[in-house]
């Protein structure tokens, strides 16, 4: 899948209001004498995830499992300073065997920590992308049934594309209060 730059995003959603607005204009598209206007909103996705009471428990939850990845990387960082430091202290006196069993040592405890901070960083990318999906998808029931309910044609999602948004059209406030509200039950 290619990536759309700002101007494709744009002209994708300028397209896609076209097409909406032209259909709505066609012959037996709304029953003689109806007139069924387009209705358009936005969403400040962002916002909401960062602002909502499911948003900001997956962030505080994540937020910990770093804390405790990073005490142990810290851990392990410490471990591996401090054998370096006895290697680079002591090797003139230490015999040459016992040398190149703390060097090898040192190494393995390295490349040990590497793959720790290498593992947990995906792991903890992992679980981001997990909550985050787990919550898009109540943002998103709460944005479908806004829609239905007020009666709105289209609602996007407020990025770089949209370079203006008439007052009452984004409802990112609402949302976030919904979706506070469905979470408490």
């Amino acid at each position: 899948m290619t990536q759309l730059g700002r101007v494709g995003k744009a002209a994708l959603l300028l397209g896609a209001l076209a097409g909406f607005t032209g259909l709505s204009m066609l012959p037996g598209a709304v029953a003689e004498g109806a007139e069924r206007p387009v209705k358009i909103a936005v969403v400040d996705m962002n916002r909401v995830l960062n602002e909502s009471s499911p948003g900001k428990q997956a962030m505080a939850e994540l937020q910990r499992a770093k804390e405790k990845t990073q005490t142990e990387i810290d851990r392990r960082e410490e471990e591996v300073r401090r054998l370096q430091n006895e290697i680079r202290t002591q090797g003139l006196i230490l015999s040459e065997a016992v040398r190149r069993e703390k060097e090898t040592t040192y190494r393995k405890k390295l490349r040990d920590a590497q793959r720790f901070v290498d593992d947990a960083n995906e792991e903890l990318g992992i679980r981001e992308r997990d909550a985050t999906q787990k919550v898009l998808v109540e943002i998103r029931k709460v944005i479908q049934q806004i829609g239905k309910e007020q009666g709105y044609t289209l609602i996007a999602e407020r990025r770089d594309g949209i370079y203006y948004v008439g007052e009452g059209t984004d409802f990112t406030d609402e949302v976030i209060r919904r979706v506070n509200a469905s979470s408490k039950r």
